[in-house]
């Protein structure tokens, strides 16, 4: 799935779909954010430079 942060959790055979709390925060405090960039490029950017994450956070 492309877009969306999940995680897999096998009962038996079949598997379900079980979003995290920190992952729907995570996703929350991104998509807040009010510049040009798409969602998975802001998560990258986060991923990579300190100062953009610490904005994100307002630290």
């Amino acid at each position: 799935m492309r877009g969306k942060l999940s995680r897999t959790v096998l009962r038996g055979e079949r598997g379900s779909n079980v979003p995290t709390l920190p992952d729907k925060l995570a996703l929350a405090i991104v998509s807040q954010q009010k510049d040009k960039l798409s969602l998975r490029k802001r998560l990258f950017k986060a991923a990579l430079n300190i100062d953009y994450l610490k904005k994100l956070l307002k630290i």
